[in-house]
C-alpha cells in the first residue's frame, strides 16, 4: 500500500529515520509562523519521543518530492486530548506543514484533500483538524476548503 505515487511527488507513512527530517520541518514552519506575528507553535516544542509514538502507530504521512521532504501530515484516529470523548469516529488532521521551498504549489491543500481522502477509506464519515482561533489566516484557508 505505501508509498503511493502522487504525480512527482510520494506519500508514504514516515518510519523512525525520518524523526529528525520531520522535527526540522516543523520548526522551520514554527519560526515563520512566528516571524510573521502567528502564535500557533513554538521552535523545539515537539518532542522526538512523542513523534516517535505517533510514527510507530502509522499516523504520521511524509510528502516527498525525490529525496526531498516537501510537507506532512498526521491523522490519529482518536484525540481526547484536543476534541475530548466523541460519539462520531472520525479522522483527526493535525501538523499539516508544507516546506517553504514548496510553498505556493497549492500542495497544503492538495494533502488536507488527501487527509480527508485517507479517512474516508478508513470508513469514517467525519474529519476534524483544528489550529488556534487567533490564526485568522489559517482559520480561513481551512474554512475555504470545507
Amino acid at each position: 500500500m505505501w508509498p503511493v505515487e502522487w504525480g512527482e511527488f510520494t506519500v508514504d507513512v514516515a518510519a523512525p529515520e525520518d524523526v529528525s527530517a520531520f522535527l526540522r520541518l516543523r520548526d522551520e514552519a514554527a519560526q515563520w509562523l512566528s516571524s510573521r506575528g502567528i502564535n500557533q507553535w513554538k521552535p523545539r516544542e515537539f518532542a522526538a519521543s512523542w513523534l516517535d509514538k505517533l510514527i510507530a502507530q502509522e499516523w504520521v504521512f511524509l510528502l516527498r518530492h525525490g529525496e526531498e521532504l516537501a510537507a506532512t501530515v498526521t491523522v490519529l484516529w482518536d484525540d481526547p486530548f484536543v476534541w475530548g470523548e466523541q460519539e462520531v469516529a472520525a479522522g483527526y488532521i493535525h501538523n499539516l506543514i508544507v516546506a517553504r521551498s514548496f510553498a505556493g504549489q497549492g500542495l497544503g491543500r492538495r494533502l488536507l484533500q488527501w487527509a480527508e481522502d485517507h479517512v474516508a477509506a478508513s470508513g469514517r464519515s467525519l474529519a476534524r483538524l483544528d489550529c488556534v482561533s487567533s490564526n485568522g489566516e489559517l482559520r480561513h484557508r481551512y474554512e475555504s476548503a470545507g
